[in-house]
């Protein structure tokens, strides 16, 4: 409840409601324009599609992306890589606002052995970031080795 008084020392009353809404980040991997997916399995650099078939003799290179869906701004986060249940790498994000992606290009992960194998990004894996939704920070992809 608000007490006002006016010009001429009239006082009244009403009811004010204050909402409080925190604007927050929301980080998720992402597919950028002309990428064939949010984690690029290739066997060669500077191509954001997978190549087809793999083979055991391919030296494979990993494109991912991740993209702050949210309002808020995204900062001091990490971005981990992972082979078959493996951590293979971080990668330090740059701050991004609303709409924009960090991405890496040509990471070298070498070859892998037949059959079937999994690559998975989480973004802001130690949780640093007040998200509006903390779901959607990973994405796997499959992939398939043919033995040669």
């Amino acid at each position: 409840t608000v007490t006002a008084k006016d010009a001429a020392n009239n006082t009244g009353t009403d009811t004010l409601t204050v909402t409080y809404s925190e604007e927050l980040a929301n980080l998720t991997p992402f597919k950028p324009s002309g990428w064939y997916d949010k984690i690029v399995v290739s066997n060669k650099k500077r191509t954001q599609k997978d190549s087809y078939p793999l083979y055991t003799t391919d030296k494979l290179y990993i494109d991912l992306a991740v993209i702050n869906y949210g309002p808020g701004i995204a900062e001091n986060f990490w971005i981990r890589l992972y082979v078959d249940g493996k951590k293979r790498k971080q990668f330090l994000a740059p701050q991004l606002i609303l709409n924009w992606y960090a991405y890496v290009l040509d990471y070298p992960i070498g070859t892998l052995s037949a059959g079937k194998h999994s690559i998975k990004i989480i973004a802001d894996v130690y949780g640093n970031v007040k998200e509006s939704n903390e779901s959607d920070n990973e994405y796997t992809k499959e992939i398939n080795i043919i033995n040669r």
